[in-house]
């Protein structure tokens, strides 16, 4: 049987999955930005443990949500869907770490603050 190639022409759009990428990479950079927040605040260890575990557990879930959605409503392979995931999980994390410091550092001021202060104390000194 001859296959229409208009159908086999869009069944190669769906990988991957925009609508998985693009909210993963979003809810990832969102997660890390929440858990540096909570890291440098007051709290205790193990408060910050836990709003960390849960800011992280429903920024993320809302992402494999909408990723089932598209399995659900017959839209993409699950293949689609898992490298949407990979692709935006990997963005969000790149993204968030061009402009802040890893979240196990020491420092908790965002790149292009420091970078600012860094020039604001050299004009300064130089005057």
């Amino acid at each position: 049987s001859q296959s229409d190639p208009h159908n086999v022409w869009e069944s190669q759009l769906s990988f991957p999955s925009g609508h998985s990428s693009l909210s993963m990479s979003a809810m990832s950079y969102l997660a890390f930005y929440v858990v540096g927040r909570v890291l440098c605040s007051s709290y205790t260890d193990e408060a910050k443990r836990y709003k960390s575990l849960i800011a992280t557990l429903c920024l993320v879930g809302f992402s494999l949500f909408i990723g089932t959605t598209r399995l659900v409503d017959h839209w993409h392979h699950p293949s689609d869907v898992i490298a949407g995931w990979v692709i935006g999980g990997v963005t969000g994390t790149i993204i968030y770490h061009i402009y802040h410091p890893p979240l196990w550092s020491g420092s908790r001021i965002p790149y292009g603050i420091r970078k600012e202060e860094d020039r604001s104390t050299k004009m300064e000194t130089s005057v």
